[in-house]
């Protein structure tokens, strides 16, 4: 609507200036006209960049809107892959504290697997399409976890087929595994998505 009137504006400005520029008598006797038409176009500059930030503001706040409807739609998800990835970490290392050579029991391999399953990329097709109105931090989350959680996915799901006795290749693999983990959840953390983990109290001395 406010282009609407600024070109409305501009037109009737353009005709009244030719109006008078056909009565060249007329003009000349007029010893102001030349400062009107110098303040007519600083003016009009100064509408047309009042405008453009006026327009810019709303965009602004029209992403600044959008974006908390993406954080709600994603907020129940981001809570189910930190939540997952807690069980994960927490599992992988029972393992890592096992010696070369014991068998992964069976109650600890079943979690395991169980996280695995509930190990989901947090952002449907819809969400992903409108990840462009979060922050940087945000969007590099996302993207991180679109990226690798698929991946990470797979070689646990192919971990969790051993049942052969522990190995220094396994210790190894579970080494990579935690870390994977742990990135992804200081990614979250990081960009805002999913809170700090509260400071454990430390007891007086």
């Amino acid at each position: 609507m406010r282009y609407v009137k600024f070109t409305v504006g501009v037109a009737l400005g353009c005709l009244v200036g030719w109006l008078l520029g056909a009565r060249p008598g007329f003009l000349a006797k007029i010893d102001w006209l030349n400062a009107m038409t110098a303040f007519g176009t600083v003016g009009s500059v100064m509408l047309a960049l009042w405008l453009a930030l006026s327009d810019g503001r709303e965009r602004a706040q029209w992403r600044a809107r959008e974006a908390v409807i993406v954080r709600w739609m994603i907020s129940a998800e981001i809570g189910n892959i930190a939540a997952t990835v807690d069980d994960l970490k927490a599992e992988l290392l029972k393992i890592r504290g096992m010696s070369v050579g014991d068998r992964i029991d069976p109650l600890t391999m079943g979690r395991l697997r169980w996280s695995v399953g509930e190990l989901k990329i947090p952002a449907s097709h819809l969400v992903l399409d409108k990840v462009d109105v979060l922050n940087q931090s945000e969007g590099q989350a996302i993207a991180e976890l679109v990226g690798k959680v698929p991946y990470l996915q797979r070689n646990l799901r192919r971990f969790c087929t051993v049942v052969a006795p522990i190995s220094e290749l396994t210790m190894q693999q579970v080494d990579a595994y935690l870390c994977s983990v742990a990135a992804l959840h200081d990614s979250l953390v990081s960009s805002g998505l999913m809170p700090k983990p509260p400071k454990e109290a430390v007891a007086p001395a």
